[in-house]
């Protein structure tokens, strides 16, 4: 048989610089699921099972592989309909709307701790000593000032501390105390209040949150000036962990000091939010803590 004289070939391919007749195919946008296109009869057993998934992140902490992740947001729907008395078998979208609180958490600390840092003092005559300005400044003639502070506040968390100049009152700062107090017990209806059971006292991991956001926070003005950052487990994730580890040794080498600085930012946070903590409850002092005791 004679050979073919017509070339092999595979496929048509368009010739260059002539447009096909069909547009490419675009990549369909993700659309995040909301509450408005959730069944009516679930929506009750939503708003109850994210404010359940909010404690449960508050009470493990944010920054969990997502298998854990997804646990924690079926156990709070499955609890929401067991409050409720309403069973309801959750949907992927539901899971993911409960997923979303995620972020919603972190970025609340996250400008609870912008406001405390904005508001942050330090002593007058200490600062001086050490060539620091009080606090950060918003302006363009202050940026090298700004770095040298955000440095100095970064090394070893030293916002977290009641005296950041002796390193001393390990997480015991103001900055700190404010932003659990704001996230906690800043609301109508404060769940530092709502779930006493969970929050009294303060959980470590509540702690090691409000230490975490306040460093992220410092380290935006590390170029002298504020340059927002991402709050994520990518970002944080391994200061969320820093701290956490500081907390458990704050616990081998002095519990009841923590124990006192846990119920005593509760105490507070209940005084913010026009409750009584308990008849007669007196707040007690806390020995400061030297950084050597338990952070090396």
């Amino acid at each position: 048989m004679a050979p073919s004289t017509e070339p092999k070939t595979v496929m048509s391919l368009t010739p260059v610089g002539i447009m096909s007749e069909e547009p490419p195919l675009k990549r369909a946008k993700y659309k995040k699921p909301t509450a408005s296109g959730i069944d009516e009869g679930a929506k009750r057993i939503l708003a109850q099972a994210n404010e359940i998934f909010r404690v449960n992140l508050l009470l493990h902490g944010p920054y969990q592989l997502p298998m854990k992740m997804m646990t924690l947001a079926m156990e709070s729907w499955q609890e929401a309909c067991d409050v409720l008395h309403r069973p309801y078998k959750e949907t992927d979208d539901i899971l993911r709307i409960i997923l979303m609180r995620t972020s919603h958490l972190t970025n609340e600390f996250k400008n609870a701790a912008r406001v405390a840092i904005a508001r942050l003092h330090l002593p007058e005559n200490k600062a001086e000593k050490c060539g620091l300005p009080t606090g950060f400044v918003e302006d363009r003639d202050a940026e090298a000032a700004n770095r040298k502070l955000a440095e100095w506040l970064g090394d070893r968390s030293a916002v977290t501390f009641e005296d950041p100049f002796e390193r001393s009152g390990a997480y015991g700062s103001e900055a700190l105390s404010a932003v659990i107090l704001g996230c906690l017990f800043g609301t109508k209806t404060p769940i530092g209040v709502q779930y006493a059971a969970q929050f009294r006292p303060i959980p470590p991991q509540v702690i090691a949150l409000a230490a975490t956001a306040l460093d992220h926070v410092v380290k935006e003005w590390s170029t002298g000036v504020r340059k927002p950052i991402d709050f994520t487990q990518a970002s944080a994730g391994t200061k969320y962990s820093y701290h956490i580890s500081c907390l458990a040794k704050f616990q081998t080498v002095n519990a009841d000091g923590l124990d006192k600085l846990r119920e005593r930012l509760y105490v507070q946070g209940c005084y913010r939010a026009g409750v009584c903590a308990s008849e007669g409850q007196e707040e007690t002092s806390i020995p400061l803590m030297s950084d050597d005791d338990f952070l090396r």
